[in-house]
């Protein structure tokens, strides 16, 4: 493979990993069983109901 394409590859498989990266990390995390993240339930419903 000439150099050329070889970096492009590089570049090519580094931006990916830039973008899909971060996507799957927010994926893997809304997925845990803490107890620390909202449950959704009153998001909409008051401000006094997120703070709990």
């Amino acid at each position: 493979m000439p150099r050329r394409q070889t970096a492009l590859w590089i570049v090519s498989i580094l931006v990916y990993a830039f973008l899909y990266i971060p996507l799957i990390i927010v994926v893997v995390f809304s997925f845990n069983d803490s107890k620390l993240g909202s449950s959704g339930k009153c998001v909409l419903v008051s401000q006094k109901c997120m703070l709990k």
